[in-house]
């Protein structure tokens, strides 16, 4: 557990606050500037030995490319992970591009939100380094940028933990408050509405001042500010980008899905949180549901400023294993959402045996970090016994990397309180629901997040 928390910390450096945090006195426009430079990849970022390899039955996380075994923790950082990095590119998710550095303005900041609980900070984070727009082919012009609306407890002393999540509606609609833009370009669709009528339609669903009163700060984003979830790539950040997946059919068949777009979207986001005074980034946490906590398992298995992942119900193609029989299937999924994933994952469907990789690896990537994963027992498209298989096949490099790692079963029944003893960082918590994200789910998030970090505390 010591490592465990080292491995939180990395190089992360807390950022304590000189001042009361509602003395924030901040400035309605404030430009925070966060330079972050990208790494250059070259056009034969495809390595041979990725492109090649083959399973011939349950792929193993110790053993590398080159069959040499992974025995101690400085061969999994120094070689394994990014080789299953990779590996989970080129045959599943598509290449990430490289981050990009940003630019970040407070547009709009409210101290008295939420009833005068929360204070509010709407935040646009601009790419530099980018065109300032692009045509599309399907003849719109598009400018690259994200917005973040960020609740604050309005009490308390900062930095505080963070809770981020990728909203399918609208940033509007995570709360009544009235102060959150409604963006007319963000699209919506199915039960979102892009107006006043969807504002505050997802309350329960995020409960956001109920993680407000327990100390957290939330982020969230609309998930089209990067990609709209269409089968295209004409819309949010993707056009700009295009180009490094034009090289050949081989790189354009490894481009990045939606659940990758996301993912990056994700760190962009993280990109402004973790250098921000008032957010504790040694305890930053990602939640997704469904589709979205495919792309919240991902950003935390390659980001490893994430320290805490909640993948909820989130099914095949995060935390259930390709190779499984009760969930949705891996070739139905791709068939409904060709969008989600690379082309070359989709010449797997019938021949999973032959991936050379699977999602107890992405678990074992989030290691020695933390990962609750929560099954809906009425739910079984999502595949909650698949993922038990994934979490005890990881296991063994969380235990590697100093990690508690599995206790027990690993499951959590929804009658057991949480505490310092079952919020080993890799878990499952089983309830007897439907598919959705409700208060009860957060109050076990909050609650698992509030042990997972305190255990780790006690080693210093």
């Amino acid at each position: 557990m010591l490592l465990l928390f080292i491995a939180m910390k990395g190089l992360k450096q807390h950022r304590s606050v000189s001042s009361p945090f509602r003395a924030l006195g901040l400035q309605f426009f404030v430009l925070f500037a966060c330079f972050f430079p990208p790494t250059v990849l070259s056009a034969d970022y495809i390595r041979p030995a990725v492109r090649d390899a083959r399973a011939s039955g349950f792929p193993d996380p110790f053993v590398s490319l080159d069959g040499s075994e992974v025995d101690t923790p400085e061969k999994w950082y120094d070689k394994r992970r990014n080789e299953l990095k990779e590996l989970f590119q080129y045959h599943m998710y598509g290449y990430l591009p490289p981050s990009s550095r940003i630019e970040t303005t407070v547009v709009k900041h409210d101290a008295e939100a939420l009833g005068g609980n929360a204070q509010y900070f709407e935040v646009r984070i601009d790419f530099p380094d980018l065109p300032q727009s692009v045509q599309t082919e399907a003849g719109e012009r598009i400018r690259p940028r994200i917005m973040v609306s960020l609740f604050l407890p309005a009490t308390g002393d900062g930095p505080f933990p963070v809770f981020v999540g990728i909203n399918r509606c609208g940033n509007h609609t995570v709360t009544p408050y009235r102060g959150i833009s409604i963006f007319p370009e963000s699209r919506g669709g199915g039960h979102c509405y892009n107006s006043e009528e969807g504002r505050g339609t997802h309350t329960n669903f995020w409960s956001v001042e109920y993680v407000i009163s327990r100390g957290y700060a939330f982020a969230t984003f609309h998930q089209s500010d990067v990609d709209r979830d269409r089968v295209d790539a004409y819309d949010g950040i993707q056009p700009f980008y295009a180009h490094r997946f034009a090289i050949d059919e081989e790189h354009a068949a490894t481009a990045w899905g939606t659940i990758a777009v996301w993912a990056w979207g994700v760190s962009r986001v993280i990109d402004f949180l973790d250098v921000s005074p008032y957010i504790d980034n040694t305890r930053i946490a990602v939640v997704g549901h469904s589709r979205r906590g495919k792309s919240a398992l991902l950003v935390a298995a390659f980001d490893e400023r994430i320290d805490f992942v909640i993948p909820h119900q989130a099914g095949t193609g995060a935390e259930a294993l390709s190779r499984g029989l009760i969930q949705e299937p891996m070739f139905i999924m791709n068939r409904t959402y060709p969008h989600w994933f690379n082309d070359i994952y989709k010449s797997y469907d019938f021949r999973t045996n032959r991936l050379p990789v699977d999602q107890h690896e992405l678990l074992a990537l989030v290691a020695p970090r933390g990962v609750l994963l929560t099954a809906a027992l009425d739910y079984l498209w999502a595949g909650p016994n698949s993922a038990l298989r994934a979490m005890k096949a990881a296991d063994p490099i969380f235990k590697l990397l100093g990690a508690e790692g599995l206790r027990g079963n690993g499951i959590i029944p929804s009658d057991a309180p949480i505490t310092t003893e079952n919020a080993t960082g890799l878990s499952q918590y089983r309830r007897a629901t439907g598919h959705r994200l409700d208060p009860g789910y957060w109050r076990v998030f909050v609650d698992y997040a509030d042990a997972f970090y305190k255990k780790a505390l006690t080693f210093l």
